[in-house]
Formats: structure tokens, sequence, C-alpha cells
């Protein structure tokens, strides 16, 4: 039995020279490292925050994402909950966020805001999932959370900007209709004078 190391999977491939049934289950497990090893990366590189947590909330796992938007590195964030960054909800969110995912065990979806490390508040998208054992005990959370500050800005911005468009159609509006006014009191002047001689 040799270990072998895979430039592209972080995990040890196994590579066992010997009998046909020795090399089928290295084979196996070989393949499950590499799907392993595709979905670490996947999760690594996402530019989605994703943490994992225990029951208990405590951070077991955390990308790089959610490094560089909170700001806190994962040795800061293990051991510890989301509310390093959290806290920003008022009670009653956090109530139903847990009664969600802990007690009704469904996902949990919506938006929060959060505070970074250096204390810049950010509004955030977040799903947050249990993940179950076979019987239904929660083995640990996922939560995957979205970055909205831009879509907020560009909305408010494309609101701005209707509000402004709107505000010159009623001026527009205006100036027609008095100019209309101007027009149908001229003509009926015009009418008057025909009618007087």
């Amino acid at each position: 039995l040799e270990k072998v190391k895979d430039p592209l999977d972080p995990m040890d491939r196994l590579n066992i020279s010997g009998s046909d049934e020795f090399a089928n289950i290295a084979k196996n497990i070989n393949s499950i490292l590499d799907e392993f090893g595709k979905f670490k990366l996947a999760i690594e590189n996402a530019s989605e925050h994703i943490v994992i947590t225990d029951p208990e909330g405590i951070i077991l796992y955390a990308n790089k994402a959610a490094e560089k938007i909170t700001g806190f590195t994962l040795e800061e964030m293990k051991a510890n909950t989301p509310r390093l960054w959290g806290q920003q909800m008022p009670r009653e969110t956090y109530t139903e966020l847990w009664d969600t995912i802990k007690v009704k065990k469904t996902t949990y979806e919506g938006e929060l805001t959060n505070k970074t490390k250096n204390g810049e508040l950010y509004p955030i998208r977040a799903k947050i999932s249990p993940v179950l054992d076979v019987a239904g005990n929660v083995r640990f959370f996922v939560a995957i959370e979205s970055d909205v500050s831009l879509e907020r800005k560009l909305k408010e911005n494309l609101m701005m900007e209707n509000q402004q468009i709107s505000q010159k159609i009623q001026e527009q509006t205006q100036t027609i209709e008095d100019e209309k006014s101007k027009l149908l009191g001229l003509i009926d002047s015009i009418s008057l004078g025909f009618i007087m001689f």
C-alpha cells in the first residue's frame, strides 16, 4: 500500500499493487477522493460566503469568500458562531431563523444585515439549511450568504432614475396642458372675433 500525491487533489490517493480486489478497492477510494476533491474546490472557490456549523451554531468550516466578505480569518471563525458578523437582526428574526432550521428542520431564507470585522454594515441574502442524519437529527447547518450591496445600490439608483423620469413627465405634461389651455383660449377669442363681425 503506497500513498501518492495528486497535484489536483489535496487528498492523498492510494496506489495499491497486487491483487485485483485491492486494486478495485483502491480505484473506488480514489474515485471517491476525486469527487470529494472537486466538491471541495467548488465550495472553496465559490463567490458566495459558505459556512458549515455544528447543531449549536459553532463554525466548523468557512470558505475563502466568507473570509473575504466578513474580514475574519478561518482561524478567528472556528469555534465561534456567525454572531461574529451577525447580531444585526431583531430578536424576532433570530428566533424565527432558529425555529425554522432547528425545530422545523427546514431551510431559512431571508435578507439580513451583517457587519464586517472593521464595522462596516452590509446586506445579505441568506439560505441556511439543516443537514439531517437518517434518524432526522440535525448533524450540522450549511449557510450560503450572498452580499447584495451592489444589487441594492442598483435598485436604489433605478428607483431614483424612475422618480426623476416621472417628475420630468409630470412637468412636461403640465407644460403641455398649460400650452393647450392658452391655445384653446386663443382659439376661443379668435372664434368670438369672427362671430362679432
